[in-house]
């Protein structure tokens, strides 16, 4: 396929939606924090696993949703996972007991898996192969607006409507969502191509085998813990200590990492698919998240320095979206979608397996007579993220030893 439509745009776009509302509902608890605590009495430990519910189901069904991605129509996985969503949503406004709030958010992370491979798929079957990274990069920055919406309009419904009846309005968003899905959304480029994809074998040991493969899934291991890690968890509480004086400054800064990377994932694809030189691109973006997450953690400067920073680090996040083309790239033939799922898993593991560590250092550095966690003890236990991130630079140049493909697509891809 080498014309573009306004049928390929607005199918890519309505495709996009599904991610939006996946993201806004994978935030929704924080802004309800109380309210489910009231509700369902609820102690602080209990709450965190009904919110973490969502990304431990969403990661662990990460290779089950790729293996969806390759085989069915991406139409009709993402009508059946978006009514799903919705009834999943439906369940947890009638919550009414811990368990069952859990089960309900764990089912919104199930349905929502193949989500952001099946979209990715959309974007690979109806563009150039040379517009993936600008456009993956947009596909990420859909989904961010989605997180940015739900602490917006949600306490406005909450406000108006309780959370529960608010919840029960999000899914039937969701209801008609997939209708919208189910009539735009096409899985073919060119009439008469077959929709259902037909069975695949599944060659491991090619995929496996490549060391590229696994420098990439590290690569955006690296990159992300800004996101899943800093951003996700210990940003606001080490940022709040460090400026005492500005508390909101302090907590709306983590916010400017969000609109960095909104706007930095799609500018640095779109970088990449007028010059080429995926790599060093890549390179250029660990290397400059590397100096400012530096400069974020282990230098002294104002809040409104700080803020500036925290916008830079979110732009010079955007390599970890390039992993998408590398990885395309790679994939064996029938294989594209669970490849893609492989390297957005390892991308999500910075949530589960970081953020403890990090506690964990904190726990142990610090003493508990002290009062609150100095900022000294959170310098010392962010080494971690700076540790993954040097991961993440070795990576990326040891794929550099040999051609990278995509730097020779072809003019008709």
């Amino acid at each position: 396929m080498t014309n573009v439509s306004w049928k390929s745009v607005l199918i890519c776009l309505v495709a996009c939606l599904f991610c939006s509302y996946q993201f806004m509902l994978q935030g929704s608890t924080s802004v309800m924090l109380p309210e489910l605590q009231h509700s369902l009495n609820l102690d602080l430990p209990q709450v965190g696993w009904v919110t973490s519910a969502f990304l431990y189901t969403y990661l662990i069904f990460q290779i089950p949703g790729g293996v969806v991605a390759d085989r069915f129509s991406g139409r009709w996985t993402l009508f059946v996972c978006c009514l799903l969503l919705a009834s999943a949503c439906f369940w947890f406004s009638r919550a009414g007991s811990f368990t069952e709030a859990t089960m309900a958010r764990g089912f919104m992370g199930i349905a929502t898996a193949p989500g952001i491979v099946v979209c990715m798929s959309l974007v690979a079957c109806w563009f150039p192969k040379r517009w993936f990274p600008a456009l993956s990069g947009l596909v990420e920055s859909m989904a961010l607006l989605g997180g940015a919406l739900g602490p917006v309009a949600l306490p406005l419904l909450m406000e108006v409507y309780g959370w529960r009846d608010a919840m029960g309005l999000v899914a039937i968003m969701g209801v008609v969502l997939s209708l919208l899905l189910v009539s735009i959304v096409r899985s073919r480029a060119a009439e008469g191509e077959p929709e259902n994809k037909p069975e695949v074998t599944y060659r491991w040991s090619l995929l496996f085998r490549d060391y590229r493969f696994w420098c990439y899934c590290l690569y955006g291991f690296g990159c992300f813990v800004l996101i899943s890690t800093f951003a996700g968890l210990w940003g606001i509480p080490f940022l709040t200590v460090r400026f005492p004086e500005s508390p909101q400054l302090a907590r709306g800064s983590i916010s400017l990492i969000f609109i960095g990377l909104a706007i930095g994932a799609p500018l640095l694809g779109g970088l990449v698919t007028l010059f080429g030189h995926c790599q060093r691109f890549m390179l250029a973006s660990v290397v400059l998240q590397m100096l400012v997450v530096g400069a974020i953690i282990y230098c002294d400067c104002s809040i409104q320095g700080m803020c500036l920073l925290c916008f830079f680090a979110g732009m010079s996040c955007g390599g970890y979206m390039l992993v998408f083309s590398m990885l395309r790239d790679l994939a064996p033939a029938g294989m594209t979608g669970i490849t893609l799922a492989f390297g957005n898993g390892f991308m999500l593991l910075g949530a589960p397996v970081l953020q403890p560590m990090i506690g964990r250092c904190l726990e142990w550095l610090h003493d508990g007579s002290a009062g609150q966690v100095s900022t000294a003890c959170y310098r010392t236990s962010f080494f971690l993220i700076v540790a993954c991130q040097a991961l993440a630079l070795l990576c990326i140049l040891a794929s550099m030893f040999r051609v990278d493909r995509f730097d020779k697509r072809s003019p008709a891809a």
